[in-house]
């Protein structure tokens, strides 16, 4: 009897070592990048699930996200705004999840991630900050770097923010964030994307939040390019 509870208690280990500890799903909202889906994929393939919103995409994008094995849900969201897109995907990850990842399709996360991810994560951690290279030198290093914070555990967050949205805490108990040491973004976006209609949800969200100054800050730069 002792050898088989032995045995069943390495199996279980086994298994547990395999499968991961949590239970990680890797989300993201999308239009129009196809460009990007492999190597995003490939980045964020090491989560128990991947999870895409397409807000409306005419070309391949979302046939090839779903032939690599992603699960791609098309969002309506009228009037467009991040959080809510981001907001309406959110609901549609199991609630079982353990840990939420979030990021763009032009965004690479560090082969390894899951790892450290979960070396990092406590069984009362909310949320998860690493490194984040917002924009690169023409030899590839880092030239703008700073603390990424969305990834998250699956309740009590909601996003914020019409444009340039942010992940808040809306839990009940304390929030308690760790950071992760060896878990890297990078950003390679799109320059010749047309992101003028930012400046309309830039504005929204002064009027909806005036005594944020991240939301001036944001403005203001948008505003003078």
């Amino acid at each position: 009897m002792f050898l088989i509870i032995l045995w069943r208690l390495k199996a279980y280990l086994f298994i547990e070592v395999l499968m991961g500890k949590y239970k990680i799903c890797a989300y993201a909202i999308c239009k129009n990048e196809e460009k990007f889906v492999d190597k995003w994929y490939q980045s964020v393939k090491e989560a128990d699930m991947v999870i895409v919103g397409d807000t409306g995409s005419t070309d391949n994008t979302v046939a090839k996200l779903r032939e690599l094995g992603a699960t791609v849900h098309i969002l309506n969201v009228n009037p467009f705004r991040f959080d809510y897109a981001r907001n309406s995907l959110l609901k549609l990850i199991p609630e079982d999840t353990d840990i939420c990842v979030s990021s763009d399709l032009d965004e690479i996360i560090s082969t390894g991630w899951r790892n450290y991810l979960e070396k990092a994560w406590q069984s009362d951690t909310t949320r998860g900050s690493c490194q984040f290279n917002w924009s690169h030198n023409p030899d590839g290093s880092p030239s703008v770097t700073y603390l990424h914070q969305r990834i998250h555990a699956r309740q009590g967050y909601i996003w914020l923010y019409p444009t340039h949205e942010i992940v808040s805490y809306i839990g009940g108990g304390e929030e308690k964030e760790v950071f992760v040491e060896g878990m890297v973004y990078d950003h390679y976006p799109d320059k010749t994307k047309n992101r003028s209609f930012n400046l309309a949800l830039l504005q929204l969200a002064v009027e909806e939040n005036p005594l944020s100054p991240r939301n001036y800050h944001y403005l203001d730069r948008k505003s003078v390019v």
